[in-house]
């Protein structure tokens, strides 16, 4: 069974959507505002779950029963102009378990570095690099790497740019919600902790490799993992 202590952990890997920040909820909030503008129905929360991966534009079109170019295309740019009011105020979207967690890390002394898909440019507020500035993880998080920091994204080890070659497997736990996280950790050769707050596991675990289970742990709140 995987350690959920921190004991002899120097790095943590933080994703940031559905681990530090409910995006999720903020995605439904933005499609409720967005979508009767163009006459199409808000899909019911269970349909949203399920297609709420990839890019915003294959999870709007997923949901939404799938959407030509000329349909999708003025939909996804209301929601990016949308989503900037909603991210006005961080705070209240941050999960208490991630930023309590983040917290007693930086008390700690651990480096904590941000790795995430979502893009930083044209994404106003919503910018990863905006939602640390704007909220309480500024005091915590030391590293931002955005997916348009390079060509490469998660789970690549090469996204971690320079930092790959100075982090320390053994030392590093990468925290997550997705199997991507888990097959991150897999390739960095460090362990992940995924939290499932809804109380079931993350989508897709079929997908890693078949001993996932000897570097991945499962936890229904980052309440679990202790120093």
């Amino acid at each position: 069974m995987v350690r959920t202590d921190l004991t002899g952990i120097k790095t943590i890997i933080w994703d940031l959507d559905g681990t530090l920040l409910d995006s999720f909820g903020l995605y439904i909030d933005i499609l409720r505002e967005v979508l009767p503008r163009h006459d199409k129905a808000v899909p019911v929360e269970e349909v949203l779950q399920k297609n709420y991966h990839g890019s915003l534009d294959d999870a709007i079109s997923a949901a939404l029963g799938g959407l030509d170019e000329a349909e999708l295309r003025p939909i996804v740019i209301d929601f990016l102009e949308e989503q900037d009011s909603h991210y006005e105020i961080i705070e209240g979207h941050l999960f208490k378990d991630a930023e309590d967690l983040a917290n007693r890390a930086h008390t700690a002394g651990i480096r904590q570095i941000l790795v995430t898909n979502r893009n930083h440019a044209g994404h106003f507020r919503a910018s990863p690099r905006n939602i640390v500035a704007n909220s309480e993880l500024k005091n915590y998080i030391d590293l931002i790497i955005c997916g348009d920091d390079s060509e490469h994204r998660k789970p690549k080890p090469e996204v971690l740019g320079d930092f790959k070659d100075i982090y320390v497997p053994e030392e590093t736990l990468v925290i997550g919600d997705q199997h991507v996280d888990a097959e991150f950790a897999y390739n960095l050769g460090t362990s992940a902790v995924l939290v499932n707050r809804n109380g079931d596991n993350p989508p897709h675990l079929d997908k890693l490799n078949h001993d996932w289970q000897s570097h991945v742990a499962l936890v229904k709140s980052l309440d679990d993992v202790r120093l």
